[in-house]
């Protein structure tokens, strides 16, 4: 069976043939969290979840150009912010599956990933402080809040939410 269809005018991946891509199994897998946000996640989903970040490896075909083909880098450009966008989210389901099941080690592992893939995202610190404090690391935690300020001084001109800085003030005060 071939790898590739083509025509004249498409060249696509042939789903029939023994080919194996990352992006299709990181979307498969990712296709489902709109549902999953909701409902609870079984082991089996959150080992889905788990396979399909461990296979992320950033943008897609993010080496690949078509000079002069506005619609491929348009598709290019909506297919890799969509698929971090949905890396993200399931960082999180991972993250807050691993904290209920006490599991902080993990959890702090998919934090540290999330943050470094929307480092702006101010929920993935919240979650990192609140990780860290509860592994004992408050120290870290507050470091990692001053270089969270720093951040958003720098890129937004702006302070952390109430929120974060209200759980700051916790992990400060024990």
């Amino acid at each position: 069976t071939p790898f590739l269809l083509t025509t004249r005018d498409t060249i696509q991946f042939n789903p029939e043939s023994d080919v194996w891509l990352d992006v299709a199994i990181v979307s498969q897998a990712l296709a489902s969290l709109p549902r999953l946000a909701a409902h609870p996640i079984s082991q089996e989903t959150i080992a889905q979840l788990a396979e399909a970040v461990a296979l992320y490896r950033g943008g897609v075909l993010e080496e690949f150009f078509l000079d002069g083909c506005s619609a491929f880098e348009e598709w290019q450009l909506l297919t890799r912010e969509r698929l971090q966008r949905q890396v993200v989210e399931a960082l999180g389901l991972l993250i807050q599956r691993h904290e209920a099941q006490g599991d902080l080690a993990d959890a702090t592992r998919y934090a540290w990933h999330r943050i470094e893939l929307e480092p702006l995202l101010e929920e993935g610190h919240q979650q990192l402080l609140r990780l860290l404090a509860r592994r004992g690391e408050s120290n870290a935690a507050l470091a990692h809040y001053e270089r969270y300020c720093r951040l958003l001084q720098e890129e937004l001109a702006a302070a952390p939410s109430a929120a974060t800085a209200a759980l700051a003030a916790q992990i400060r005060a024990g």
